[in-house]
């Protein structure tokens, strides 16, 4: 049963919500916009009986909202951790690693870290 992932879903979907509306504000990044990741237009398609329109109307939640939630992880990514990771073994990068420091880049990541926190000194441990 394809709906059996409903609950999960509105839990993560109230949980995205929240961080974003708590958290980038505290960070000076921008609110992802929801309506750009959810559209709700195929149930009314007239070739579908309800069943399908139903169907139709969880997909496109359950699938817009994972496209949303990723949206917002990545621009968490891009302030904490903006470095590619290692290539290789197979590994598809989502697109918005273009933009980050290559790995091993020390200064590449400086300057990236720079962008948000104000200062190009990272932390280093001995």
């Amino acid at each position: 049963m394809i709906y059996a992932m409903i609950v999960p879903l509105v839990i993560l979907d109230v949980c995205v919500e929240i961080y974003q509306r708590v958290v980038f504000p505290l960070l000076g990044t921008p609110i992802a916009p929801r309506r750009e990741y959810m559209r709700f237009d195929r149930h009314r398609l007239e070739y579908l009986d309800p069943i399908q329109k139903l169907g139709c109307w969880y997909c496109g939640y359950a699938n817009g909202l994972l496209h949303y939630a990723s949206r917002i992880a990545a621009q968490t990514e891009e302030i904490f951790c903006p470095i590619q990771h290692q290539s290789g073994g197979g590994f598809h990068p989502p697109a918005h690693h273009a933009d980050f420091a290559p790995f091993g880049d020390r200064e590449g990541f400086e300057a990236r870290w720079a962008k948000w926190h104000g200062s190009s000194t990272v932390s280093r441990s001995s």
